[in-house]
């Protein structure tokens, strides 16, 4: 059973159809001569979501593994992720302070001659 993260790969091609079905739904509905094909595209969608949960191509009990993977550095890279996720927002807060939000202030004009 081909496994992504844990979850089965029927999952993300759900996801995949039913974000590409909104994003194109939204585009057809602004469209006037393309109503008709977003709701023709929705029922396309929960047909195929039909499909894919009524009719799984394995068993519902998964087969016995013989060997089993570990991943022994798996908690230090979860760490360093977290210190760099962390990192990250806090520099995009930071420059969001002092560099958005700065006031950009007008120069006074020198007048000469007067």
């Amino acid at each position: 059973m081909a496994l992504i993260l844990g979850i089965g790969v029927g999952l993300f091609i759900l996801a995949v159809v039913w974000t590409v079905t909104i994003l194109l739904s939204i585009v057809f509905f602004r469209v006037d001569k393309l109503r008709p094909a977003a709701g023709a595209l929705i029922l396309f969608s929960a047909l195929l979501t039909l499909i894919l949960t009524l009719y799984p191509r394995e068993g519902a009990t998964p087969e016995p593994a013989d060997i089993v993977v570990t991943d022994e550095t798996f908690m230090g890279r979860v760490v360093l992720l977290a210190f760099f996720s962390f990192f990250t927002l806090l520099s995009l807060g930071l420059l969001f302070v002092f560099h958005w939000t700065e006031p950009i202030t007008a120069r006074p004009i020198k007048l000469t001659g007067y």
